[in-house]
Parts: C-alpha cells; sequence; structure tokens
C-alpha cells in the first residue's frame, strides 16, 4: 500500500509540474524530462517507477480526465453548454492545460484515446440536457465548445470569458431547437 501512496504523490506532483510548465512557462508540449525536472524528480526515476513515458502520459491524462468528466457531471444544470466552457481566470489555465496535454498526446495512443473519452462522455452529457439533438448535432456541439475553449485559453488576444458565452448563446439559439 505505502507504494500506491508514493505513486499518487509522485502523480500529483507531475500533474502539478506539467500545468506549471504549460501555464506559467507556456510550454505547449513538455517533454517527459522537463515535466520530471520541474518535480524535482529525474527523468530515469520516473521511468522506473511509471514504466514507461506513454504509461506515464496515459496515467496523467486519466487522472484530468477524470477531473474534467466530475466536474460536468456533478453539474446540476445539464441543459446548460455554457457550464463546460470556463467560468473564471483559473478556468482559462484548466483549459489552456488541456490542450497541451492534448498535444502531449499527439505522439501517445493512451493519452489520445483519454482525451477521447472524454470528448465522448461530455457529448453524453450534452446529449442529456438536449435530447432533441442528433449525433452530427452534438458533434458539431462539442467542436463549437472546444473551439470557444481554445479561444479563450490562447495567450495572445485571447476571447474574454463573458464574450466566448454570448458567442454560445447565439450558437446555441440558432442552432439548438
Amino acid at each position: 500500500m505505502p507504494r500506491l501512496i508514493w505513486h499518487m504523490d509522485r502523480l500529483d506532483s507531475l500533474v502539478v509540474a506539467m500545468f506549471g510548465l504549460v501555464v506559467t512557462e507556456g510550454v505547449s508540449g513538455p517533454s517527459l524530462r522537463a515535466v520530471a525536472r520541474a518535480a524535482g524528480m529525474s527523468p530515469a526515476g520516473v521511468i522506473n517507477h511509471f514504466g514507461s513515458a506513454e504509461e506515464l502520459w496515459g496515467r496523467l491524462a486519466r487522472r484530468w480526465r477524470d477531473d474534467r468528466r466530475s466536474r460536468f457531471e456533478l453539474s446540476f444544470v445539464v441543459a446548460d453548454p455554457q457550464r463546460h466552457l470556463a467560468q473564471t481566470s483559473d478556468g482559462v489555465l484548466d483549459q489552456a492545460f488541456a490542450f497541451a496535454l492534448m498535444e502531449v498526446g499527439r505522439g501517445h495512443a493512451g493519452v489520445a484515446q483519454e482525451m477521447a473519452d472524454l470528448r465522448s462522455a461530455e457529448r453524453d452529457h450534452l446529449a442529456r440536457g438536449h435530447p432533441g439533438l442528433d449525433q452530427a448535432d452534438l458533434d458539431v456541439l462539442v467542436a463549437v465548445v472546444e473551439g470557444l475553449r481554445f479561444a479563450m485559453s490562447v495567450p495572445e488576444d485571447a476571447v474574454p470569458i463573458p464574450r466566448a458565452h454570448a458567442a454560445l448563446e447565439r450558437f446555441l439559439s440558432r442552432f439548438v431547437p
């Protein structure tokens, strides 16, 4: 059991380190070496305890996916897609981290799968709030939400939170029956 606790503590440290590299330093796809060093660990030690870079990135993505999924699944307002957009500047930083994780995931099938699972869960959540939408419409809605998240989280000329929410509201008023 203590070994599992050590892994969880180290995994949390690696998530925090990766978040710090992405958000404070603007590194869009940090390397395993950079994340390990930022967490105060050696890359070899990380590989020794987590198996491989693929396994580590997969675990990071699962942790991230589970956290994100719990946030929107616990929302009592199922019919409000705006709950899927950042509500505060901390949420915008969260979004920036998600995009960096997706960038890391380009070369790692496990990360890409976790992010695809999150997208699918989000689509399911939105479907409960908008039962009249078919699969194609839900795909478009998820893509619009993702696009707005990206526009809100880019460092240069980011779309402000109120403007992103208003844009989604305008889109929904034309799109959702």
